[in-house]
């Protein structure tokens, strides 16, 4: 089951899983999740995705929740709320469908940033390893790739992502915050190979904790 939102990450991990799927022996379905916030846009979103479902000849899951007004019940942050419902959902469709495995589009890139979030609020050694490749039933094939990288492949193999305007706003979401204002200071200001020096440090952790 391959979670896609209609960005670049998630449409380049879906074209190269349907590309590689006889040789890997595989079948893909797909799944995507509006989370309410973004109106008619998030709609366009889902009808696209069932579009690019219907053209590769997959299986497509649309589901939809109300992320602003789980978030207010629950007193957790709109992004954390947001998280927590698409992996619900994810489970439920592959439970549903018989999926052994559920693959996310996360990068190096996101890993890195989730990094640095984690060594900013303190964090332990499980922390540190920010986004693990596998983690039990989700996997991440692109987590050795940049966001740079999925969207040359994009680029590559004519394929147009959606954007996510939320993607740019920094207010409530602290990830956006990271991504926009720090790292980029970071890489400026001090190091270049930020992104590459805090990937590093999250394989070094992970083979500490594996060992």
């Amino acid at each position: 089951l391959v979670a896609v939102s209609g960005g670049q990450d998630s449409l380049a991990l879906l074209e190269a899983l349907v590309g590689l799927r006889e040789r890997l022996a595989i079948t893909v379905l797909a799944a995507h999740l509006n989370h309410g916030i973004r109106g008619a846009e998030a709609e366009a979103d889902a009808r696209f995705v069932a579009q690019l479902g219907e053209r590769l000849g997959l299986r497509v899951e649309l589901g939809q929740v109300q992320v602003p007004e789980l978030a207010k019940s629950s007193g957790m942050s709109l992004e954390h709320a947001g998280r927590e419902a698409r992996y619900a959902f994810l489970r439920e469709v592959a439970a549903k469908q018989g999926c052994a495995k559920i693959a996310l589009g996360h990068t190096r890139t996101d890993r890195a940033e989730t990094v640095l979030m984690n060594v900013l609020r303190g964090s332990g050694l499980d922390g540190l390893r920010g986004i693990p490749p596998v983690n039990g039933q989700v996997i991440r094939p692109l987590i050795g790739h940049s966001r740079e990288e999925t969207g040359t492949y994009c680029r590559e193999q004519g394929l147009e992502p959606r954007g996510d305007r939320t993607n740019q706003e920094v207010d409530g979401y602290r990830r956006n915050r990271v991504r926009l204002k720090l790292m980029p200071l970071l890489a400026e200001e001090y190091s270049s190979g930020v992104e590459e020096a805090l990937v590093r440090l999250a394989e070094a952790v992970e083979e500490e904790v594996a060992w």
